[in-house]
């Protein structure tokens, strides 16, 4: 008897979901990676210094231009989705 309300108590619960509602979530999800990279990546910004030749324009390190509020808009959709997956395919 202490078995079978072991098993009851360690259950796996799994839910049905129709696909079409499962690719909304994965392109939503999908959507918002991609903006959040786009963002990370930044804009290139170049040295207004004095002009410099080939050689030292290569020896410069690539040097990106990335706004702080614009990653933390795009960390919070980011988690929106996670959290809407959860609350409707965590049931």
């Amino acid at each position: 008897m202490v078995g079978f309300f072991y098993y009851l108590s360690h259950r796996v619960i799994m839910s049905k979901h129709n696909k079409q509602y499962i690719d909304q979530f994965e392109k939503q999800l999908r959507e918002r990676f991609e903006a959040l990279i786009t963002t990370m990546q930044g804009q290139k910004w170049q040295d207004p210094g004095p002009c410099l030749d080939e050689e030292e324009r290569a020896a410069k390190p690539d040097m990106r231009l990335i706004n702080a509020s614009n990653i933390r808009i795009q960390v919070d959709d980011l988690t929106t989705i996670l959290k809407e997956i959860k609350i409707s395919l965590g049931k």
